[in-house]
């Protein structure tokens, strides 16, 4: 079974760090509640934002989103995104 989310940061002059840790921590949420064992991206080139800031916004916003503040994972098995 394959899907394809869409995701839209909004306009490109308003895409910040936040924005992407928001963003893709929201499709890391998506994933779970569908089950998907893996997730597979394409990065987005974000005018005035260094490559590796993109990527560091992305990272941030995924791990965190499948972290619990209890130290736990979300849901049970192995999370989704690990480091």
């Amino acid at each position: 079974d394959k899907r394809i989310l869409l995701l839209g940061l909004g306009e490109e002059k308003k895409v910040t760090l936040e924005v992407l840790r928001r963003c893709y921590a929201a499709t890391v949420k998506v994933a779970l509640s569908k089950e998907l064992s893996n997730l597979s991206l394409l990065l987005p080139v974000v005018k005035g934002v260094a490559k590796d800031q993109v990527i560091r916004g992305i990272s941030e916003g995924m791990l965190l989103s499948n972290h619990r503040q209890d130290g736990g994972q979300q849901k049970k098995g192995k999370p989704l995104v690990s480091n």
